[in-house]
């Protein structure tokens, strides 16, 4: 038999609990796991010939416009028949990596300006994003992906945003007295 009384208490959820059970008389048994029969059905259960033949796999939508946008980039395909020749799928700073190009462990992005249109308003409107400008906007992106005129064509599109242009602090300097 275990008695609560004796214990110390450490959380509140455990003073809660032994403010409630102060007026009741209780007592506290073990129960073999056998006697127990909630327990056997729910956690104790054993199968001699079970087994787990399902594999999932979770794969994004967007890789597969990723992979379609080096069909239209001269210098996609460039890197792709370079990394084809070599055994190892490693031309510089080139790897291939289930049909993506990465340099320096970014994902390469082809020409293809809807696509970058996607992939920063992702990282700029999203709540995540929230609008923060173009220096966060760029440094989130530049961690994943990498594309020709990367830089600019984010600045343009952080200085284009209509929300970010409402919100925007004015830099002026302060008129004076009149």
């Amino acid at each position: 038999m275990t008695n609560l009384n004796e214990q110390r208490l450490h959380t509140n959820w455990q003073h809660k609990a032994l403010t409630k059970l102060m007026g009741l008389q209780y007592r506290i048994l073990y129960k073999k796991g056998c006697d127990n029969g909630a327990a056997d059905a729910l956690s104790r259960q054993h199968h001699e010939h079970a087994h787990l033949l399902a594999i999932s796999s979770v794969q994004p939508v967007w890789l597969m416009d990723i992979i379609a946008s080096y069909q239209n980039d001269e210098k996609a395909q460039d890197i792709l028949q370079k990394l084809a020749l070599v055994s190892g799928h490693t031309v510089g700073p080139y790897s291939l990596v289930q049909g993506l190009i990465k340099v320096h462990g970014k994902i390469w992005i082809g020409q293809q300006p809807d696509l970058h249109a996607r992939i920063v308003s992702a990282f700029h409107e999203s709540p995540i994003g929230g609008h923060s400008g173009f220096p966060v906007t760029y440094n989130r992106i530049w961690s994943l992906f990498r594309w020709v005129g990367m830089h600019n064509f984010i600045k343009s599109f952080v200085q284009t945003c209509l929300i970010c242009q409402q919100a925007k602090a004015e830099r002026v300097p302060y008129p004076g007295l009149l």
